[in-house]
């Protein structure tokens, strides 16, 4: 930071870590910083009817749960994280932090205690620990399973891009998700 200084002004907002509100917060700052305010003020109020359009068009307090699967490890994304606040911000009942964690590496009576109505796993890979779940005879407790509302996102867009396009990315997707309609591109 002290180097970067030394050549520019420097500006740190917070980037990791941050929730879909931080984030919002942090495009307006960007655009009054590069004299763009009234632009970044016209497009954060877009993004924000966008965001309300796709909320009507979801059930309000439908329990749902996000997170990544690898082959050995399942992290939830809970509210206090990007993915689970941009969902939360939707009107949906994502899960709160477990013992002062974010985003807890879970397992599968873990999920069980959760019990979403749907399940949104981004698969980091080809072998991943939901699809070893579904195996389980636990699995079929599970309410998300029981409806058939388990559905599988795109890890890049869900888990890793954050910004006003990315939320919008997530709201279109779990519209689309809620109303069965399939994903174009899943990786």
């Amino acid at each position: 930071y002290t180097a970067l200084q030394q050549i520019a002004p420097v500006l740190l907002l917070k980037s990791r870590n941050e929730t879909y509100a931080e984030n919002l917060h942090s495009a307006a700052i960007i655009g009054e910083v590069v004299g763009k305010k009234r632009e970044m003020q016209a497009r954060l109020e877009q993004h924000k009817e966008k965001m309300a359009q796709w909320a009507s068009q979801l059930p309000t307090g439908t329990r749902v749960a996000f997170g990544t699967s690898r082959e050995q490890l399942f992290n939830l994304h809970t509210q206090e994280t990007w993915t689970g606040s941009v969902l939360a911000s939707l009107g949906l009942n994502v899960p709160a932090a477990m013992a002062g964690a974010s985003m807890p590496s879970i397992g599968l009576e873990q999920m069980l205690a959760v019990n979403p109505a749907w399940l949104l796993v981004a698969h980091y890979r080809e072998e991943s620990i939901v699809k070893r779940w579904q195996q389980d005879p636990l699995w079929q407790i599970l309410t998300a399973a029981q409806k058939q509302q388990v559905a599988s996102v795109d890890s890049n867009a869900w888990a890793r891009m954050r910004g006003i396009f990315a939320a919008e990315r997530i709201a279109a997707d779990t519209v689309k998700i809620f109303h069965h309609q399939p994903l174009t591109d899943v990786k």
